[in-house]
Parts: C-alpha cells; sequence; structure tokens
C-alpha cells in the first residue's frame, strides 16, 4: 500500500485486494460495486505512534443513471467500513443529481464498536499514552452536505459505559447519551449549533443557539446560552486522582446557566450559577486563606467588589485532617464555611 498512497511525511503500510464490478445498460442505467480487504493496514507518522489495524473490510454500492457528462446521478449509494468489532454505514437518503457541481448529498450514517479501541487510533495524532477508553457506543444521524456547507439535522449519541481513565480525567458512568444539531456556512465561515445536549446520572449539559463566526475580515462572534445541572461530588470525583486521596471533598447539587455575547473584539460573559444541599455559603469567588499575612487579606479586584452577586450555599470539607474548613475572604460579613 506505501507504494501507492503518501501525504507528505504520513506513510501507509500493509497489503490489500478487492473487486471491482461495473454494468451499465443501453438506456444508461448503470449498477457498480466494490469490495476491498486491507491486512496489517499501518498509518505512520514522525516521532508518533503507529495506527494498525490487523484487517480492514470496505464495501461500497451505487445505482443511477450516466452518460458520462453533466447529467450523471445517483439514485442509491451505499458504504460500509469495518475493523474489529467497530463499523460504520452510511447511505443517501435522495438521489444526487448535478455531480459537474458536486451534488447536494443527504446522508444518513451509524458508527458503532467498541471505546477501548480509539486511544491507540488518536495516538498518531493527540497524546493518549496514558488514557484508556472502555465500553460500547453507538453514534447515528442524518444530515446535508455541499461544496456551500453542511446541516446536520439530528445526531444522537451514547455511551453504555463509559469509563476514561487518565492523569486528568476519571469518568465511570453507566451509560451517557446526548444529540446535536447544526450547520456549517463555507461561504461566511458561521458554525450554528441550535441545540446540543448531554446526560448521565452526574451531570447533564445543554446549549442552545451557539454561534461562532470566522469572517476572513472582520472580528470574530461567538454567542450562546448554557445550562447545566449535576452532582457537585461526583462530578469533582472526574477530576480526583482514585490513586492518591482528595485534599478537598465537594457535596451538594448544582445547578445554573451561562449566556456569552461576543460580537466584537470586546465581549460579554454572564454567568448565574446555585449549589443547593450543603451548610457552607459564600458571594464571590472563594479565596482560601493560607496564612495570616496581611497579602491573605487583600480585597478583591474593584471590579469584582462591585459585581452583582448571589449567594451560593457550597459544602467543601478537609478531609486529610489538616486543621480547620477554609475561610473564603474577599467580602465583609463573609461567613466560615464551618
Amino acid at each position: 500500500m506505501g507504494q501507492f498512497v503518501a501525504f507528505g511525511n504520513t506513510k501507509f503500510a500493509g497489503e490489500g485486494s478487492g473487486n471491482l464490478t461495473w454494468k451499465r445498460s443501453p438506456d444508461q442505467q448503470f449498477d457498480a460495486g466494490a469490495d476491498f480487504q486491507l491486512r496489517g493496514f499501518q498509518l505512520l507518522r514522525p516521532n508518533q505512534p503507529a495506527w494498525r489495524e490487523d484487517s480492514v473490510l470496505l464495501y461500497a454500492a451505487a445505482k443511477g443513471r450516466t452518460n458520462f457528462d453533466a447529467s450523471t446521478r445517483i439514485d442509491t449509494a451505499t458504504l460500509t467500513v469495518k475493523s474489529g468489532t467497530d463499523q460504520i454505514d452510511a447511505k443517501i437518503l435522495e438521489p444526487v443529481k448535478d455531480m459537474q457541481g458536486g451534488g447536494v448529498w443527504r446522508v444518513w450514517g451509524r458508527v458503532v464498536g467498541q471505546l477501548q479501541n480509539w486511544p491507540a487510533r488518536l495516538a498518531a495524532w493527540l497524546p493518549m499514552s496514558n488514557c484508556q477508553l472502555a465500553g460500547g457506543y453507538i453514534v447515528e444521524g442524518d444530515g446535508v452536505a455541499s461544496k456551500d456547507g453542511a446541516e446536520l439535522r439530528q445526531v444522537g449519541f451514547a455511551a453504555e459505559p463509559l469509563i476514561v481513565k487518565s492523569p486528568w480525567l476519571n469518568v465511570n458512568e453507566s451509560r451517557i447519551e446526548g444529540t446535536v444539531a447544526g450547520s456549517w456556512n463555507q461561504q461566511q465561515r458561521r458554525l450554528q449549533i441550535p441545540s446540543a445536549s448531554m446526560s448521565c446520572a452526574t451531570a447533564a449539559v445543554a446549549a442552545k443557539n451557539v454561534v461562532m463566526a470566522m469572517p476572513a475580515t472582520g472580528p470574530l462572534e461567538l454567542t450562546g446560552a448554557l445550562e447545566y445541572q449535576g452532582n457537585a461530588g461526583r462530578i469533582g470525583q472526574w477530576f480526583a486522582n482514585p490513586k492518591t486521596p482528595a485534599a478537598w471533598q465537594l457535596a451538594g447539587q448544582l445547578k445554573g446557566s451561562a449566556v456569552l455575547q461576543q460580537k466584537s473584539r470586546r465581549g460579554a460573559w454572564h454567568n448565574h450559577h446555585r449549589t443547593d444541599q450543603s451548610r457552607g455559603r459564600f458571594r464571590r469567588q472563594a479565596i482560601p486563606r493560607t496564612d495570616r499575612s496581611t497579602r491573605s487579606r487583600r480585597r478583591l479586584r474593584p471590579e469584582l467588589e462591585d459585581a452583582p452577586t448571589q449567594p451560593m450555599p457550597i459544602d467543601l470539607q478537609r478531609t486529610n485532617g489538616g486543621g480547620r474548613r477554609p475561610y473564603f475572604a474577599g467580602q465583609r460579613g463573609t461567613k466560615r464555611a464551618d
């Protein structure tokens, strides 16, 4: 394979075999099919781990009409790719016309498999040496693509279970699922996400009306709204090292929203949140008092002193036997966490 395909410093290796069939009737109707198998596939990049697959199977079929000119159309088309326990299926949902202009492709797709196969695949581009994934997954949806852009009408995903082990993230959820819909305008370089959501037993997040525009000339545009809720204690466990006892524990139910509006070089970020079912309270960003020096008792910046705030209960407990619970400085009359 490496004798025929190469992209700069990216090299390919492996052996392959396949078959191609083509039939065309006198009335210009065609029926085409292909099957291909790669054995010992490798993708090699400098100073990066190789992406290896023992066997990759590909099946494709298409029917339509052609006179080998601008009138060519594809009425049906399917594609299947298999590698181990992972499989990709795709098909067009309506005929594709105007092939000379690239056509408008309305496509359905589905990907199923096991998450543990992906760290080795992504290691050729991302630092994945200390990351482990486990669980079964499925991604399914449909969309439309053309030379002018693309639209995801509705894409759903789920993993059961979801297990992530890494130095900075440790997740163990029985199931996680979500949906996303959006579009990309190539001429305007504009990404729009009307809705996106993710939920599991620990937390739920929903985004609405997210817009990111990156015009060739002019400032970046970024707007959107976010709502979130979850179990603060279990979220804290996601970012804890299971081999090292945590110095602090966080408990309570977290719920809030955030709004981002930026249509020029200057933007605004509004965040409204609260935590329930706890004992301690504070009104400003927490500043732990680590000593009795004057530096540790400095006031917050004036813009934070004057910012409107709402009480947010929270429960922080010292678990390493290191003495008193923390004191949150920065506002007159702020109570201790106990």
